[in-house]
């Protein structure tokens, strides 16, 4: 499974002034499925990566390491 929607950054007018950023809207992209985590990376970095127009950075966490998550308990 996998969802993509827009997210919006959180940082205030006068950071983004400071770094020369303008836009806070993001794409956000979630996908359950770790074995095609190598795949999808390499997907995003080549079309939005830092080397294109969009300047794109991407990371990825496991879902147990997200705040109120814990395995085993």
């Amino acid at each position: 499974m996998a969802v993509s929607m827009l997210g919006y950054g959180t940082a205030k007018d006068e950071i983004l002034e400071k770094y020369g950023l303008s836009e806070t809207e993001k794409s956000v992209f979630l996908t359950t499925k770790s074995e095609d985590k190598a795949a999808v990376m390499k997907a995003i970095a080549e079309v939005t990566g830092p080397h294109t127009p969009a300047g794109a950075i991407s990371f990825s966490l496991p879902v147990s390491d997200v705040a109120g998550l814990r395995s085993g308990e």
